[in-house]
């Protein structure tokens, strides 16, 4: 929340009142962002699990949602339920492999994947259009209803991070909340309770790949375009420095 009131009011001096159409642009990333910083919180405060490939699992939603809706003419929802669902998958894979590291090598394991799906994003020209990205991405409708324009788009994106931001509360104030922590400050711990470190960090890291994949969603209708640099490196590092 304090992310995007920030964006927000450091753009005010440099626009129009009248022209508010930049401020909701920069307001619905900011949206964007909230969601994923959300699920990322989770992971890094919650349960100490440093990642540097959140910015890549947020660009797999953003392209889920272009390819799907783009190259293969699939509804909106039926893309974003696929871009989150792929992005919980693969973090919830990733995770597996590489949560038995610990420290830096736990960081590069996920840096070398997020370089890694750039470099296929860059490359596979076939499926992501290469270098030119994918434009003309759509915006949602329910019930009749456009999201097409900002103002609406913005509520959408308003409605997402409120509910990531909800459930994440809900989540730190549960028994579930109690054993992330138990699992981040002492380990040994919460083995001898009968806890798995391993299983619930796991579980937790699959829930920031959920958030992440909704907020790229959430970004690429605010664009209405996407291309490699939605996975490149500066989206995971924005993400840490914002939490």
């Amino acid at each position: 929340i304090f992310l995007w009131a920030r964006l927000a009011f450091t753009c005010l001096p440099t626009c129009r009142v009248r022209n508010y159409m930049y401020l909701l642009h920069i307001a619905i990333v900011a949206a964007a962002y909230v969601t994923v910083c959300a699920g990322s919180y989770l992971m890094i405060r919650g349960a100490g699990a440093v990642s540097l490939g959140q910015g890549a699992l947020l660009g797999i939603g953003s392209y889920a949602i272009a390819i799907g809706c783009v190259t293969f003419g699939q509804p909106y929802w039926v893309s974003l339920l696929a871009g989150v669902a792929i992005a919980g998958l693969i973090s919830l894979v990733l995770a597996h492999f590489s949560i038995r590291l610990q420290g830096d090598y736990l960081v590069i394991s996920t840096l070398a994947f997020q370089l890694a799906l750039h470099e296929i994003a860059l490359n596979f020209a076939a499926l992501t259009n290469g270098p030119m990205g994918i434009a003309n991405v759509p915006r949602p409708e329910l019930f009749g209803f456009s999201f097409e324009h900002d103002m609406h788009m913005l509520i959408f994106a308003s409605v997402c991070a409120g509910l990531a931001l909800a459930l994440t509360c809900a989540l730190n104030r549960s028994p579930f909340g109690l054993v992330l922590a138990a699992v981040r400050e002492q380990p040994s711990l919460a083995m001898a309770a009968g806890y798995s470190v391993h299983r619930t960090k796991v579980q937790v890291c699959a829930i920031g790949g959920i958030f992440a994949g909704l907020g790229g969603a959430l970004l690429a209708g605010s664009t209405r375009f996407v291309d490699p640099s939605s996975l490149a490196l500066g989206e995971s590092l924005l993400i840490l420095s914002i939490i």
